[in-house]
């Protein structure tokens, strides 16, 4: 039987591949949820989604669908990720998922490279009054895109699984749901406007009309 290989301490070699400095590669794939979930959107985004697909926004902009719309597809994304990361810091709840370890989230920052330091949730605030303004229907579509199930990393909207499941059939994918009901793309429009609201707003106030993501 072969022996394995020693290092200069005296220490087995770990199995494994290395990079050109000799420095074993780690690569943790994460559990099986995680590898199945991947799986779904590897076809998509050139093979590169699987950072991008722990949430139901990060899924949409995985196959495409923020594709097509007034402004970046993955500003898009981080609009919605801002605004719900923000939107749970500031409701901070004693009962549900929002507050399961009964802290105080109000006026955190962090939580993300793109987002700002929001002590007393001024910021959220001004987010929110931009949604508001988007319209009801506007608000409550992108809530349920980006809010309702921001604790749930494999759990998304009924009417975003269909959305999913007809871009995945255009890849030739076989899906075991539903495909697009009426209304469906119509409440993603919807979701997106207040999403391209808060682009805009954010655009307007910092001066910026380069496209770049919201600060």
């Amino acid at each position: 039987m072969a022996r394995a290989r020693r290092s200069k301490g005296g220490r087995p070699r770990k199995a494994g591949e290395r990079a050109k400095s000799g420095r074993l590669i780690l690569n943790d794939k994460g559990n099986d949820v995680v590898q199945r979930r991947q799986a779904i959107f590897a076809a998509f985004q050139g093979g590169k989604a699987n950072q991008q697909v722990h949430d139901p926004i990060g899924r949409a902009w995985a196959v495409g669908l923020l594709d097509g719309y007034d402004a970046d597809a993955a500003t898009i994304r981080d609009a919605g990720r801002d605004y719900a990361f923000r939107y749970w810091r500031h409701y901070p709840t004693d009962s549900g998922v929002s507050n399961y370890d009964r802290e105080d989230r109000r006026g955190g920052g962090g939580g993300g490279t793109f987002l700002t330091p929001d002590p007393g949730g001024e910021r959220f605030q001004r987010l929110d009054r931009i949604v508001l303004d988007a319209g009801r229907a506007a608000y409550d579509a992108m809530q349920s895109l980006c809010v309702d199930h921001y604790w749930f990393d494999d759990e998304n909207p009924a009417w975003l699984d269909r959305l999913i499941n007809e871009q995945r059939v255009k890849r030739d994918a076989s899906v075991a749901g539903m495909l697009p009901m009426r209304g469906d793309k119509e409440r993603l429009d919807l979701a997106v406007s207040a999403l391209l609201a808060i682009v805009q707003g954010t655009r307007k106030r910092s001066g910026d009309v380069s496209g770049g993501r919201p600060g």
